[in-house]
């Protein structure tokens, strides 16, 4: 889906929290904001649905069951839970997204750009002594030091 599209649904979910906000300082909004939350409810999968964002995934509906749900007890429904829903149904539309993307040949390139740098930090100690180097001779430093009287 587009970012305009995004963009719409999102200012759409925010006008609807911001609005249920406002409603809750006033008696009367607490039934006309149940009836707000069930609309949304039946009507943001359904638009999203349209718009091209499979909400067939069990994880999506939940997420918007569990936001309609959280709306419904007085006080919690004054958080933006439809916007935070937005936001969860976007980022695993976005996730399915870019894992699709994925190809064999893009999972061989970074299985090849691992293994590189897995081989690139090879611990410089062993047993948390660092081994002599063979070409320094740090051997017979190491046993001129060794032989010299301490004081």
């Amino acid at each position: 889906m587009s970012k305009t599209k995004w963009a719409v649904f999102y200012a759409a979910v925010i006008s609807i929290d911001i609005l249920q906000i406002i409603l809750d300082l006033f008696v009367v909004g607490v039934a006309i904001n149940r009836a707000i939350d069930i609309a949304v409810a039946i009507l943001l999968p359904f638009c999203l649905h349209l718009c091209g964002i499979s909400m067939t995934d069990p994880k999506k509906l939940l997420t918007v069951l569990g936001a309609g749900t959280l709306e419904m007890f007085p006080g919690i429904d004054a958080l933006p839970l439809w916007t935070l829903d937005l936001v969860v149904i976007q980022a695993m539309s976005k996730g399915k997204e870019v894992f699709e993307k994925v190809t064999p040949v893009t999972v061989q390139h970074m299985t090849k750009i691992a293994s590189v740098a897995n081989n690139m930090r090879k611990p410089l100690n062993k047993d948390g002594v660092r081994l002599p180097r063979k070409d320094t001779g740090d051997d017979e430093i190491a046993a001129a030091f060794s032989s010299r009287d301490t004081i």
